[in-house]
């Protein structure tokens, strides 16, 4: 009978070794498929924010060329004109030296699209 109780401890040993296996494996299948779940996450994180910049980065070419563009246009026209009533007009003057403030001024403004600028800018 005393042989019997200890080879019903052997069987106890050994069941709760093979359910601790078990419990080991199923725990790292579990974090590899976390790990896998968080890549991707960090993946469509990092194309997010891609993306973001990308946009921010075209919106900056655009306003520059916006504001750039024109104020070119007119220096070339002047250059090469006969005549100079272009630069003569009150309002294109008025309009060509107000576009590099507009421009200064869009960026910011531009800027403001990501969270971290927007926080620096409430706790100034």
């Amino acid at each position: 009978m005393f042989v019997y109780v200890a080879d019903v401890s052997a069987g106890i040993h050994i069941a709760l070794y093979v359910a601790n296996a078990v419990l080991c494996v199923k725990i790292y299948r579990r974090i590899r498929l976390a790990g896998r779940e968080m890549t991707r996450a960090r993946l469509r994180q990092s194309l997010r924010r891609q993306r973001r910049a990308f946009t921010t980065i075209v919106t900056l070419l655009v306003t520059l060329n916006a504001f750039f563009v024109p104020s070119i246009v007119v220096h070339v026209i002047s250059l090469n004109a006969a005549d100079v009533t272009l630069l003569s007009n009150a309002a294109v003057i008025y309009c060509m030296n107000m576009l590099p403030y507009l421009k200064y001024a869009s960026d910011p403004m531009i800027g403001l699209r990501h969270a971290h600028a927007r926080i620096a800018v409430l706790f100034c």
